[in-house]
């Protein structure tokens, strides 16, 4: 999980990437890509709290996100482990 942020005109870009332990994720998330949409998704889905990720086995991840916020990829298999999502309301 890491958040991008290319500067004040645009808003931050929260993602995910499965890598191996020690790898650094490429430029994009691999797995999960999604913005506040310049601040329209509303004030917790501008920061990178609005998505979080939790490994249930070493083969399935949980990816939990701010409905509100604007979804770019949702793959459901990265480099062998399955994916899933869940959209959860903002608080």
């Amino acid at each position: 999980m890491f958040e991008r942020d290319c500067g004040a005109t645009t808003g931050s870009s929260a993602q995910v990437s499965v890598v191996d332990p020690g790898e650094i994720p490429e430029y994009v998330g691999n797995a999960f890509r999604s913005d506040g949409d310049a601040g329209h998704a509303g004030t917790k889905a501008r920061s990178s709290s609005a998505v979080e990720a939790q490994w249930l086995s070493s083969g399935a991840l949980v990816v939990r996100y701010a409905s509100a916020l604007r979804i770019f990829s949702k793959e459901p298999d990265v480099h062998g482990v399955r994916i899933t999502y869940q959209p959860t309301e903002q608080r």
